[in-house]
């Protein structure tokens, strides 16, 4: 799970990004995403009851994008804010692998990573 150092919190926070900052989306994701004041990457993932009736499925979708996040970004210190909104309950259905595959597409359609 990624440190609550690293969630994002309160609405506001979540308001500002929407509003002001980047969007890369695919077909599944989209990666809403903004510099951060702070000193840290911070995340948060937005699932919809609609998406996904099952809040198991919500959960075990959040957990796997969250476990990615602090694995994969975390260590390369970056200085965003990152809002993952899944549009598609198949995601739960991915391999890991094929879902590192589709964030990472996304962070590079982004241009925070190479």
């Amino acid at each position: 799970m990624l440190a609550k150092l690293n969630r994002i919190h309160g609405r506001n926070v979540f308001k500002r990004i929407l509003q002001s900052g980047k969007i890369a989306r695919s077909d599944q994701i989209s990666l809403n995403y903004s510099r951060s004041r702070g000193r840290n990457l911070k995340a948060a993932v937005v699932i919809s009851r609609k998406v996904a009736k099952s809040s198991v499925k919500r959960n075990r979708i959040r957990r796997r994008i969250y476990e990615i996040v602090r694995k994969n970004y975390l260590p390369l210190d970056l200085k965003y804010n990152l809002i993952f909104i899944v549009y598609s309950e198949d995601i739960d259905l991915l391999s890991h692998d094929e879902l590192v595959v589709r964030l990472d597409g996304l962070m590079k359609k982004a241009e925070l990573i190479a």
